[in-house]
């Protein structure tokens, strides 16, 4: 039997508080998997408190520690870890364009210590959260695509610049710099939209509140790419199910730590979705959601 614990050394971008939910997504599986930290498993925790520049030296710390792998939260996680060690796996719990960031070489044959789940389900899904757009607010033409020019998000774009007239929409891109928040009220009044999407990134996070303003005073209906804006007051959200990224995550380190390589673990894609509504928001905006787009909501915020 094995001697001492295994040591999993787990480095999230943001704070223990803000992280906790991931944490117990992670470790609940974990113990699904058989180890407990009571008896077989250490994990050692390093949060950044959502500074990607404390994160170089918080996954130096793991590498001393000696860790037995090291699970990823966030993509600059990931790629922070990465620099740090070369020989110590690295499993990503949710990781953007793994391939295009140079931390695999492909997916289905990392090549490196790196593996683990991406975030980006591919350009399919966008389809789905134009649709869902479209059943709540029938009307809408003018999409305005809040973005950064990263390259998932422009393929996302381009698919819906090329198929849009089957939904009925034409999209807008709003590119987003190091704005301030009236630079975006600015942007966003310029393009003229009738309705909202919001990818998921830094940026938008950043000036999450002065979009949420901006479609409260113009009546917009808003399609995120994650719940934490419908929460905020978006209309609605079709986004991965972070959490399941999570518990995948501890699929891998139970392999690696019973001697799988990571270079030979393909990189998934996520698989589980999830849709949040807000029903007051809704009303807000004077939008009837039908019973068939109530029934496919997985979290209805009244």
């Amino acid at each position: 039997s094995q001697e001492s614990p295994y040591r999993v050394g787990v480095l999230a971008l943001g704070s223990a508080a803000s992280s906790a939910a991931d944490v117990q997504a992670l470790r609940d599986e974990l113990a699904r998997l058989g180890y407990s930290e009571r008896r077989n498993l250490v994990l050692a925790f390093r949060f950044a408190d959502e500074h990607a520049d404390n994160l170089p030296a918080l996954a130096a710390d793991l590498v001393r520690l000696q860790v037995d792998a090291i699970v990823t939260i966030s993509t600059a996680a990931a790629q922070a870890a990465k620099l740090a060690t070369a020989s110590i796996p690295i499993v990503m719990a949710g990781s953007a364009d793994p391939v295009g960031l140079g931390l695999v070489a492909s997916l289905a044959h990392p090549g490196f210590n790196v593996t683990g789940v991406t975030n980006i389900p591919g350009p399919e899904i966008i389809f789905k959260q134009f649709q869902l757009l479209k059943q709540a607010s029938p009307t809408i033409s003018r999409v305005a695509m809040i973005m950064m020019r990263r390259p998932d998000e422009d393929a996302a774009f381009a698919s819906i610049e090329q198929n849009g007239t089957q939904l009925g929409v034409v999209p807008i891109a709003v590119v987003f710099d190091r704005l301030t928040q009236a630079d975006v009220q600015q942007s966003l009044q310029r393009s003229r939209p009738d309705a909202l999407y919001v990818f998921p990134n830094s940026l938008s996070d950043l000036h999450a509140a002065a979009i949420a303003s901006f479609a409260r005073a113009h009546g917009l209906p808003t399609m995120y790419g994650g719940r934490d804006g419908v929460v905020a007051g978006g209309l609605m959200s079709y986004a991965v199910n972070r959490l399941d990224l999570r518990r995948r995550a501890a699929t891998y380190v139970d392999k690696i730590l019973r001697g799988a390589s990571p270079a030979d673990l393909p990189v998934e894609h996520p698989d589980t979705f999830e849709m949040v509504l807000n029903f007051k928001t809704a009303r807000a905006l004077g939008l009837t959601i039908g019973i068939p787009l109530q029934l496919q909501a997985d979290e209805v915020i009244q």
